[in-house]
């Protein structure tokens, strides 16, 4: 029974969740403000509605019937759909939901890592203050989520724990499909090999 009650009592990284989604929730128009946004929708509508991903550029008077590369079809599918149920409501939920998600697992790993309440609001703070300008509704907020999941499972990976080894692949091919930020991952990986590089070349003088 106390386990139960202690897993349902709320944590910090929810307290977090919910008012970072709540912050988000009171930009509202914000959000679409972009000029980007309606194209990402239209483009996922054609995807869910039509069930194809455009390879042609229908958008552009100037450009049309040329090459068009759809990086980003999974993330504006999604932002379709959020569209096609609850209207703009649905895209401004829809990325508030991402931001808050984000922001709380970020705050996880760096307390679980810290065990320091001020030095972990702090950095959610500042990540607040760095990324406000940038609170857009496009297919980067998934970049956001995926770097917050893909990073503490590298520094995992890093310590020696090969139990979510298998992720990797699965959490690229995701990251690829929603947003060109996949980049990000790679060079994560990068970084962590040159780091054990480093030690290892270190050990061996």
């Amino acid at each position: 029974t106390s386990g139960l009650i202690s897993y349902l009592l709320p944590r910090l990284q929810d307290f977090v969740f919910i008012t970072v989604f709540l912050f988000g929730m009171l930009l509202g128009s914000r959000f679409i403000g972009d000029g980007d946004t309606g194209r990402h929708i239209v483009v996922g509508k054609i995807i869910v509605t039509e069930y194809y991903i455009p390879t042609v550029n229908v958008f552009s008077h100037t450009m049309s019937g040329l090459s068009l590369t759809t990086t980003e079809w999974l993330s504006e599918a999604i932002f379709a759909v959020a569209y096609l149920a609850m209207g703009l409501n649905g895209v401004v939920l829809l990325s508030a939901l991402l931001i808050g998600i984000a922001f709380a697992l970020v705050f996880q790993d760096t307390f679980q890592n810290s065990r320091s309440f001020i030095l972990s609001f702090g950095l959610i703070l500042l990540i607040v203050l760095a990324t406000l300008f940038h609170w857009l509704a496009r297919p980067h907020l998934f970049s956001w989520l995926l770097f917050a999941v893909w990073l503490p499972r590298m520094d995992q990976l890093a310590r020696g724990d090969t139990r979510n080894v298998w992720q990797f692949p699965l959490l690229m091919l995701l990251w690829a499909s929603l947003h060109g930020g996949f980049v990000l991952g790679i060079l994560v990986c990068g970084a962590y090999l040159a780091g054990w590089l480093v030690e290892y070349l270190q050990k061996e003088v």
